[in-house]
């Protein structure tokens, strides 16, 4: 069975601003701040549409922590419960 791919939902829009990252929610009207290590995780979300694991192992090759596996399921949860992302 092929794993689902995490995918930005079309009703967001981002902007990169250097340290932080800003998306901005056009149904709610709500603003949100990413930090530089979030921003990665949502710009290889953007980009690639990659599934769980394949995000865990890119985030393996730049990160070296014990917690990466949980940090990144965390953070992904978060953005789907707050609708800003979606398996497909």
């Amino acid at each position: 069975m092929k794993s689902k791919k995490l995918c930005v939902m079309k009703h967001c829009l981002s902007e990169d601003l250097g340290e932080e990252l800003i998306i901005l929610d056009i149904e709610s009207g709500l603003y949100h701040s990413l930090n530089k290590t979030a921003s990665i995780i949502w710009s290889e979300i953007k980009e690639k549409s990659p599934s769980l694991e394949e995000l865990i192992k890119i985030l393996k090759k730049d990160f070296h922590s014990a917690r990466i596996f949980s940090d990144c399921n965390y953070f992904v949860n978060e953005l789907l419960e707050k609708k800003l992302i979606e398996y497909k």
